[in-house]
């Protein structure tokens, strides 16, 4: 099977969990590309950026927002967005920090950006909090999501 350029990106994400104490399962949460199930009660979302340095930014489509709505609506407190900034980091936000920084209802696409000035602690805003910036250490993930 050929190694498409998304695998390379989420791969590391995902050997994070599977190595994590508290790890049991994971699986597909659906068809669409980066929603897996881990444990049977997380749900989880996988974005990446191959950008080689920061700021990386991310897209949320109209239809990926719908998607994560629907988890939120589901299991608020077990969804959660792993966002892979190329080969430096990985970043983690629960529902709750990914609602502070774009609308979950909206139609139009929404974006975060992460930044990692100086090898410091990650800072993320987004399309609806693109002033003030949420700080995450990286050693956040993968302990975030269990």
């Amino acid at each position: 099977m050929k190694i498409q350029e998304q695998d390379t990106y989420h791969g590391p994400a995902l050997m994070q969990i599977v190595e994590h104490n508290s790890f049991k399962a994971l699986n597909k949460a659906d068809e669409k590309y980066g929603h897996y199930l881990v444990n049977s009660n997380v749900r989880l979302w996988i974005k990446y950026s191959s950008a080689t340095t920061g700021p990386w930014s991310f897209t949320f489509q109209s239809g990926d927002l719908k998607a994560i709505a629907e988890d939120v609506k589901v299991k608020r407190s077990s969804t959660h967005v792993v966002l892979v900034c190329g080969h430096h980091s990985i970043c983690c936000l629960s529902s709750d920090e990914l609602e502070e920084l774009i609308d979950l209802t909206s139609e139009a696409a929404q974006w975060v950006k992460v930044d990692s000035p100086s090898g410091k602690q990650m800072r993320i805003t987004g399309s609806s909090n693109s002033k003030q910036a949420q700080l995450a250490p990286h050693n956040k993930f993968p302990s975030c999501i269990f």
